[in-house]
């Protein structure tokens, strides 16, 4: 498992479209923080007010990736050549649900340091309301979690380079689920925008507390542990020759 883990991290350190994109992320959160500071008299919302649907977009753009890093194992045969040196296929599959976790929680990390913590220093955090972002917290991080394995079952069940775009091509389509929510008084799309990792994200801001953390909560842990089950079944039964 470690040396599983080891080769993931080395091929992340060689993936140049992630490194650039942690890197802009941080770029992005210290120019958001500079900007905020020169306009912050002539603001009408307290500071951190997009850190949410920051974070809802970046895991868009890292599903790209994070989907392309799991399908290009099996593109290039890699994972066959894992299984004949003598590595199982559970291993495997943990190993890389959790260097894609990585992925996501990595690129949160990066905006909530460059732009969170040390926007915290510069500018006027009186008004943020604190039990609003350690709930809402709370609630991105089970539902990134929930998102990730969501990822890798989707890589394992279309094993070929449209499997890579399919987790960002899900995180996308499911939008219009919120979408129609709106507009529709619908019990099946209440459900659904409580329920799915992504949409979940979607709904937190920083001038409401989300008032189903626990609910939302024990929904990404389900999503994850069926997307797990789901995916390994899948994965332990393909044919990789």
């Amino acid at each position: 498992m470690i040396n599983l883990l080891r080769y993931n991290m080395m091929r992340l350190k060689k993936y140049g479209a992630f490194k650039i994109s942690v890197i802009t992320v941080a770029a992005v959160g210290l120019i958001t923080v500079f900007l905020e500071k020169r306009q912050e008299d002539c603001y009408t919302h307290p500071y951190a007010h997009t850190y949410f649907s920051m974070v809802f977009m970046l895991i868009l753009i890292i599903s790209f990736l994070a989907g392309n890093f799991i399908s290009k194992d099996y593109v290039d045969n890699t994972i066959r050549n894992k299984i004949s040196i003598g590595h199982k296929r559970l291993d495997i599959f943990i190993a890389n649900h959790i260097t894609v976790f990585f992925m996501y929680i990595l690129i949160a990390l990066t905006w909530t340091t460059f732009y969170l913590l040390v926007g915290g220093f510069v500018l006027d955090t009186s008004e943020i309301n604190k039990e609003t972002m350690l709930v809402g917290g709370a609630v991105m991080f089970f539902a990134i979690l929930a998102f990730s394995g969501v990822a890798v079952l989707l890589s394992t069940i279309v094993k070929n380079t449209l499997g890579g775009t399919l987790p960002a091509g899900f995180f996308y389509a499911t939008l219009f689920i919120d979408v129609f929510n709106e507009l529709i008084d619908s019990k099946l799309l209440n459900f659904l925008t409580d329920f799915l990792p992504n949409l979940q994200i979607v709904s937190l801001n920083t001038d409401k507390c989300d008032d189903k953390p626990v609910l939302h909560i024990v929904f990404s842990i389900l999503i994850f542990i069926a997307s797990f089950i789901g995916g390994y079944s899948i994965f332990r039964k393909t044919d990789l020759n």
